[in-house]
């Protein structure tokens, strides 16, 4: 308990628990029951390798017990722990292949199973048994955050939308969920961008709900500048090809009235250069799509300041 509630002691306190807890089952009948409740507390103690050759003598010593549910959970759990993901794969399957009681499996069961199987590239089992891990107990959302990035980094996008949404559904305003709405809108720009440039005509909404994921950032963190930029980058494919109406022109606007003042005061890290010409140039090019030449020059010059050689500015 000690350990668990002093996260800066945890593992001096964990391995003194668990010498003194073997002290107390070489002192007593070291019956199976014994054992078995060792092997939990190895668990919660996070010793996996004890856990595993632990959990192996109860499972070789007493394979028919009632209570042999537990051992092939643990052993599961101790495998994937211990980086042995086919094995721990092998465990978890027949662990749920015994529990005929549903009732028996909880969410964590789920979790070690659908973690196990993504580290064994079955990635569409692995969704789903996430996805029952998190309905059961939503404190797993953090895990399947971590899976929705993996698909993200992947440039597997259509899987980070679906994984991000059931992350977002159940932890809108848990640990990590700032980040989680941000990738999740990510997800969806480059998802509308892949179709777009492969002439797929991809539909619109894949934009709306990125934009509405960015804005869930905005909402509990209004300082973020980036996502003034990607919202951005989003109402413009949002815009009309043949008619715009300026969509990402108040994005843009809020971007540099934020990065103007953070550069007026040194803020570190100052925007980048790049994002602000950017800004500049794309508020520049409707203006004067609007005929409106003296926004358009002003809005050139600034960013012909910070880069005197751009070229889209030059032109412009």
């Amino acid at each position: 308990q000690w350990a668990l509630q002093m996260a800066s002691e945890f593992d001096a306190r964990s391995a003194q628990a668990t010498q003194d807890y073997k002290k107390y089952i070489d002192l007593t009948d070291n019956s199976f029951e014994s054992k078995l409740r060792y092997a939990q507390f190895l668990f919660y103690a996070k010793d996996y390798k004890t856990l595993q050759e632990v959990t192996s003598s109860l499972a070789a010593s007493n394979p028919n017990d009632p209570k042999a549910l537990v051992v092939s959970r643990l052993r599961g759990y101790s495998a994937f722990e211990n980086k042995n993901y086919p094995q721990a794969l092998e465990y978890m399957n027949d662990f749920f292949a015994k529990a005929k009681d549903t009732s028996r499996v909880i969410a964590s069961d789920y979790l070690y199973l659908g973690r196990a199987q993504k580290e064994n590239k079955q990635d569409d089992l692995a969704m789903t048994s996430l996805i029952k891990a998190v309905q059961l107990d939503s404190a797993y959302a953090e895990q399947l955050a971590e899976v929705a990035k993996a698909f993200y980094d992947a440039k597997d996008y259509p899987k980070a939308i679906e994984t991000y949404d059931v992350v977002n559904k159940y932890n809108p305003n848990g640990k990590g969920s700032l980040y989680n709405y941000f990738y999740r809108g990510l997800a969806g720009y480059f998802l509308y961008g892949q179709g777009y440039s492969a002439k797929t005509n991809p539909s619109k909404d894949i934009l709306v709900k990125a934009d509405t994921a960015f804005a869930a950032v905005l909402k509990e963190a209004p300082t973020t500048i980036d996502v003034f930029l990607w919202r951005a980058r989003v109402n413009n494919l949002m815009d009309s090809d043949t008619d715009p109406k300026g969509l990402k022109l108040p994005f843009y606007q809020q971007y540099l009235d934020s990065a103007e003042v953070r550069l007026k005061n040194n803020v570190q890290p100052a925007p980048p250069v790049k994002s602000m010409v950017e800004a500049y140039n794309q508020i520049a090019g409707f203006a004067l799509y609007k005929n409106d030449k003296e926004k358009a020059k002003l809005y050139w010059d600034k960013a012909l300041a910070l880069e005197p050689q751009n070229a889209t500015a030059s032109e412009g």
